[in-house]
């Protein structure tokens, strides 16, 4: 008897269908994984902006010395002064930019001050960004002046 070497039609057909299947689920995979970065690379964009201006903010409201003087939502300035340095520290939300003193903290978040009316030490503030594919982020700080 002859030995049955090879490959039949019906066995070919099977692994040409297999291979396509896996090759269209690698391509799905890889189209979605790249179009997550886009937005991961806009999300951390944000965070480090984000980052910034509330670190900037914490350092000083959390100085012992530091003092709220003045929040004036109308020209969107926050006013501190340093009670042991006598510095007064100022930071502004302009269209520009957002900046302490004179130093450009980010030109790339626009911010709203708020007080809240029940609390005049509670200060919030909303910040907006908005990536270079036009998507649009939110978020809100709140700070608690003692």
């Amino acid at each position: 008897m002859k030995s049955q070497k090879g490959i039949t039609l019906e066995s070919l057909a099977i692994y040409i269908v297999v291979i396509m299947v896996v090759i269209g689920i690698m391509t799905t995979v890889t189209t979605t994984f790249y179009n997550n970065m886009q937005y991961i690379d806009v999300d951390s964009e944000f965070a480090i902006e984000y980052g910034k201006l509330n670190s900037s903010l914490i350092n000083d409201i959390r100085q012992a010395e530091v003092r709220l003087v003045e929040i004036n939502e109308e020209n969107k300035v926050i006013l501190l002064y340093n009670d042991k340095t006598e510095e007064e520290i100022t930071y502004s939300f302009l269209n520009t930019g957002i900046y302490r003193n004179e130093s450009l903290i980010s030109n790339k978040l626009i911010g709203t001050l708020k007080v809240d009316s029940n609390n005049e030490k509670m200060l919030s503030v909303l910040l907006e960004y908005t990536s270079k594919n036009a998507q649009s982020y939110t978020k809100t700080l709140d700070f608690y002046f003692e």
